[in-house]
């Protein structure tokens, strides 16, 4: 498992509650009330996404096609009215009390200048919550959702990048990417490719630590918690846990590709264990002289 710890909470948690439940019945039914509340809410809030999706898609496809004199400015119109969309859901869901977002990052702490970001990818909040933070920063979509074609003007307007589906595009993509952080756009890249698996140990991918060291810029990792676990692979949109999921995004370190050598193969197998907790930050480098960290949060 890639982060056992957060697994475990949410397991013993879990088993406490339900020996609970068991041993007291008023108690049960007070949940099974809660519940039926917690749906009616999502029910709500639902039909308030369904409402005002249309108005605010209609409003990027305006700023899409506004005639604006240059490219960059466009961009910066469109990810400003991401951002604000990305944050007023996150509030309409804390307000009907279906999902608590908690950004706890330090702005001023971050690296100056643009940067690549990595996380590991519990729910399908994180993207929302990583771009809806980072400003100006960019991610790359899958393909499947970026050919949609009432969201790829969105997609290419704001500077977001598709998918590779074999290893020459992946080639380019990381041409691309590097251009995006020349342009001075932070890159956002989930290692594991997808959603967490929880209890099996997901794939590693090397492209965001590539990206990186070609690029010459940070690596910044965040650690993202979700307790209880909800909107993940295991528990999809209509199997709402018993209390409110609350989803913590903070930064566990940041990573100097120098320290490495620029050798992303060696960047990724650190910053893996790193997660795994079977490494510390500042471990592995070229020296014990040497930094390999930016700052630790």
């Amino acid at each position: 498992m890639l982060y056992p710890d957060s697994i475990a909470v949410t397991d013993t948690t879990t088993r406490a509650a339900v020996t609970e439940l068991r041993r007291n019945p008023l108690q049960q039914g007070l949940l099974f009330l809660g519940f039926v509340v917690r749906y009616a809410l999502l029910l709500v809030a639902l039909l308030f996404y369904l409402l005002l999706a249309p108005w605010g898609y209609a409003a990027f496809a305006c700023l899409v096609f506004f005639p604006v004199v240059g490219r960059d400015r466009r961009r910066a119109w469109l990810q400003a009215a991401m951002r604000t969309g990305f944050a007023t859901m996150h509030r309409f869901a804390g307000l009907f009390r279906t999902f608590d977002v908690r950004i706890e990052i330090d702005k001023a702490r971050l690296p100056e200048g643009p940067f690549v970001v990595v996380a590991n990818h519990p729910t399908l909040v994180d993207v929302t919550a990583i771009l809806r933070t980072i400003e100006g920063s960019c991610t790359i979509v899958k393909p499947v959702i970026y050919r949609r074609w009432w969201l790829r003007p969105l997609m290419e307007g704001s500077g977001q990048l598709e998918g590779a589906t074999n290893p020459l595009a992946a080639t380019r993509l990381v041409d691309r990417a590097v251009t995006r952080i020349r342009d001075g756009m932070p890159m956002v890249i989930f290692p594991e490719g997808t959603r967490t698996v929880e209890g099996r140990e997901m794939p590693f991918h090397r492209m965001a630590f590539e990206i990186a060291c070609r690029a010459g810029v940070p690596v910044v990792s965040l650690r993202l918690r979700c307790e209880p676990s909800w909107l993940s692979k295991s528990r999809p949109l209509f199997k709402i846990p018993p209390t409110v999921p609350v989803l913590s995004v903070s930064v566990l370190a940041i990573f100097d590709p120098a320290r490495f050598d620029y050798d992303s193969r060696r960047l990724c197998e650190h910053v893996r264990a790193v997660y795994q907790g079977v490494a510390t930050p500042g471990a592995g480098g070229r020296s014990s002289a040497d930094e390999a960290v930016v700052g630790i949060r």
